[in-house]
C-alpha cells in the first residue's frame, strides 16, 4: 500500500461515526499484549471497509519513504500490539503530512514492523 492506499483502507475517508479503524467496541485489539494476535482470529480490530489488523496488531511499512539527512526512511501506519491504545483517526489526520508521520530507516529491521501484500481479487 502507499501510504493514501492504507488510509482508505483503515476508513479515515468515511469514518462513519468511528474514532478509529475498529470496531465502536474497542474491545480484542492486539494493543497492550506481548505478541500479536493471530490475523484470523475474530476481533474488533476491523475497519469499515472489513480491512483487518490496521488499528492496533501491528505496524506497517509503506511504499512511500522521506528522505531525512541524506537517509530514507519509510513511512509507516498502523500500531505496534505494544502500544496501550489504537490507532486513531485524529492520528491519521496528523500523518497526512509525510513529516509528521512515523517512520523507520529502512536498512533497520524491526521486530515490530512488517508489510502488508495486497493482491487484487477478480
Amino acid at each position: 500500500y502507499k501510504r493514501q492506499e492504507w488510509d482508505l483502507a483503515a476508513g479515515a475517508d468515511d469514518p462513519q461515526g468511528r474514532s478509529g479503524p475498529f470496531r465502536p467496541s474497542g474491545q480484542g485489539l492486539g494493543v497492550g499484549v506481548s505478541r500479536p494476535l493471530p490475523v484470523d482470529r475474530d476481533h474488533d480490530d476491523v475497519s469499515p471497509r472489513g480491512v483487518r489488523d490496521l488499528s492496533g496488531n501491528g505496524r506497517e511499512w509503506t511504499r512511500d519513504k522521506v528522505v531525512l539527512g541524506g537517509e530514507d526512511f519509510a513511512i509507516l501506519r498502523g500500531r505496534m500490539y505494544t502500544m496501550a491504545t489504537p490507532l486513531t483517526y485524529n492520528e491519521l489526520r496528523r500523518y497526512r503530512d509525510p513529516q509528521n508521520s512515523p517512520m523507520q530507516r529502512v536498512n533497520v529491521p524491526s521486530p515490530y514492523t512488517g508489510f502488508r501484500i495486497v493482491i487484487p481479487l477478480e
